[in-house]
């Protein structure tokens, strides 16, 4: 028993007039089944809002860590009196968000790249997945 991708491909097939080439006709059918959907107007605007917002983010965070550099209070880590591990939550913060801002910058960038077939998205998977990797290790 076939898939019903499978049905679908022999109909197509014997729908071919006989002067049409089936092999390339097949594999020009295959290539507009593999292509993925474009995007729709409102999913690239709003795409480019959040670009917008996460740069708001990024000189947020710049200005945060330039300020409590200044005041000399920026501590990521320091041991208080009783030998404990005292992490200051705001400096912490503030270098995680700024390094997660910057990855999503640089994925929504590379995003509009991709938008332009290009194909190679071997960098594309291993960026989404840092920027979950700098997520997880900021939150314990």
């Amino acid at each position: 028993m076939s898939s019903p991708d499978e049905q679908a491909l022999i109909e197509f097939v014997n729908t071919l007039p006989p002067t049409t080439n089936p092999y390339s006709a097949v594999a020009n059918h295959l290539i507009q089944l593999i292509e993925p959907p474009a995007i729709s107007k409102v999913g690239r605007w709003l795409e480019r809002v959040i670009l917008l917002l996460f740069v708001v983010i990024f000189i947020q965070c710049c200005c945060l860590i330039y300020t409590r550099i200044k005041a000399k209070i920026f501590r990521g880590f320091r041991f208080d009196e009783l030998g404990l591990l005292s992490i200051d939550v705001p400096s912490v913060c503030a270098v995680a968000y700024l390094i997660y801002s910057s990855l999503v910058i640089t994925d929504s960038i590379l995003d509009e790249i991709f938008a332009t077939d290009y194909r190679f998205e071997g960098g594309r998977i291993m960026l989404f997945g840092c920027k979950f990797i700098v997520i997880l290790n900021c939150s314990w």
